[in-house]
Formats: structure tokens, sequence, C-alpha cells
């Protein structure tokens, strides 16, 4: 129920419209209003009844009127923004996984970054293995996986190939061309295979082998050092 206020009119008479929605008939009775008069005093109106109706209905449903069809709204653009938005929060979630991958990636190239010149990373990496004897304790896989590990993030660096992420023919065939020497080509296959069969085939090599390969690994980063004529240790005359 709605009312408004009191309004006068030019004869001074006062109205009030009210509005009310009713669900069934019934008959109601509007109770007297009261008027407050400016001296103080109050006028009462007339009580007043209301009888509610329904809407007559035909007794055949053919004579009634057709339903109206829906009043569409005509399309606006804010009608699509709920899918503009998910698109955009899909396309921000999937940048955000790239990112996050990609800064991974790149911290993991850079804690192999040590602030060491390659080749005395690796001949510290080499002399801590040896520290390790895993081959005392049967550790064979995990020693030569070690082993060429260091290599091979020595060649990666010392030379700028691939060489943790490929097989060993690709390897040695990158190298090739390179400041790398080629008389070193064939002992650092043949190290890089024997190694291989014992990471992956679970095979032993002989017990010479494991000295052998040691000093073979030392001796490639040795003899592949870059030459820094103001450090006679690594230039040995």
């Amino acid at each position: 129920m709605e009312q408004s206020n009191w309004i006068a009119d030019e004869k001074g008479h006062f109205s009030k419209t009210l509005t009310v929605l009713f669900f069934n008939e019934d008959t109601l009775l509007l109770p007297a209003l009261n008027i407050p008069l400016r001296n103080g005093d109050t006028l009462q109106t007339n009580t007043l009844d209301l009888v509610v109706k329904a809407t007559p209905s035909p007794d055949d449903l053919n004579d009634m009127a057709p339903i109206k069809d829906i009043h569409r709204e005509a399309s606006d653009w804010t009608d699509y923004l709920p899918w503009v938005i998910g698109i955009l929060a899909v396309m921000a979630l999937l940048w955000l996984l790239y990112f996050l991958t990609l800064k991974r990636q790149k911290a993991r190239l850079l804690s192999r970054s040590i602030a060491l010149p390659p080749h005395e990373l690796a001949l510290k990496k080499l002399d801590a293995l040896k520290q390790k004897n895993w081959i005392a304790t049967g550790q064979v896989k995990e020693h030569y996986a070690e082993l060429t590990d260091i290599l091979r993030e020595y060649l990666e660096k010392r030379f700028e190939v691939p060489a943790l992420e490929s097989t060993t023919q690709e390897t040695v065939q990158a190298l090739q061309g390179l400041e790398f020497p080629n008389s070193l080509i064939a002992p650092l296959q043949q190290l890089l295979e024997e190694a291989d069969l014992a990471k992956f085939a679970r095979s032993i090599p002989e017990k010479s082998f494991y000295e052998s390969s040691f000093s073979l690994a030392r001796q490639l980063v040795l003899d592949t050092q870059p030459i820094i004529l103001d450090n006679p240790e690594t230039n040995p005359q």
C-alpha cells in the first residue's frame, strides 16, 4: 500500500491518494483518517467501505485475450560484460602461469651460473665428487650421472653448446669446428658413452675406468680452459 501527502485545492479541500493492491475478493473497511489542523485540533474523515471483486473471466478459454509476448530489451554492450571479464581473467591467469614458468627457468639457469670461471667450478665439483666415493658404496649410476653432468655443464658454459640437453653424439658434433681440440673429441666421446651405459643400461664399467674417467675429465677441463696470461697457475709453462 502506498499513500501520498495531503494536498489542498483552491477551495480548501484536502485530498490524499491511496494505492492498494488486492489479490483476493473481499470487503474491507478503511478506518477514519486523522487530519491535523493548524490550531492543534484534529478532524476525522468518514470510514469507507471497499468491495474487492475479481476480474471476470469467460467460461470459454478461447474468449480470453491472447497472451502477450515478453517485451524484450534491445541488446547492449553491457550484456556481454561478464563474458569479457571472464575471458580477460582466463588470459591473465595463463599469462601469470607463463610468467612464473619463465621465471623458474631463468632461476634454474641463474643457479648454474656461479661467480666462478667454468673451468674452476668444474674442477671443484670433480674434487667434491671424488670425496663422496660413491663407487665404494655401490652407487655407480649416481656417480657417473654426476660426473657427466659436471663435464656437460662445463662444455655448455665454456663453448656455448647445449650439452646438458643433448645426447653424446649431438654434443660431440656441436663441439666440432669450435675451439675444442680435435684430439680430445674421441676421448670425450668414449668417456660419455661409457658413463651413459652405467647410467641407463646399469652396466658396471671396469674398475680401471673409475680412475681413468676422473683423470680424463680433469684433463679435458685443463686442456680446454681459456688462456689467461696474467694467471700463471692456470697457464703452466
